[in-house]
């Protein structure tokens, strides 16, 4: 075997055992990595961490896995009934809706991270 093909058996095969971060499987990955730019562009500039909306910093965190756990612990997410969760009821609100396919994302998120 030459020495590119060996390379690229190598990276092959530490890719294909490489772990997933333990907190989340890939399904929840991809579904969070497309729930996100929804959640980033729609709900970031008031709950994102710049203290505009005291005490209701959903969106904080550093990268893109601690605002996932900083979402989850935040209590606006309902798994036990997807469609009820609080962001995406908002509640009396004064920040712009979700479109159809931003709620798509979201909920597919949501229901990835179900027990």
């Amino acid at each position: 075997m030459g020495t590119f093909v060996k390379i690229v058996a190598s990276l092959v095969l530490v890719t294909a055992c490489a772990q997933p971060n333990e907190s989340s499987t890939t399904a929840e990955l991809t579904a969070w990595d497309e729930a996100l730019p929804a959640l980033s562009s729609t709900c970031a500039a008031c709950h994102g961490g710049s203290g505009q909306v005291a005490g209701i910093d959903f969106l904080a965190g550093s990268s893109s896995e601690e605002i996932r756990q900083t979402l989850i612990a935040s209590g606006v997410i309902d798994f036990a009934n997807p469609y009820a969760s609080r962001i995406l009821t908002k509640g009396i609100h004064e920040g712009p809706w979700f479109s159809a396919e931003q709620v798509d994302a979201i909920l597919a998120w949501i229901e990835s991270e179900q027990p």
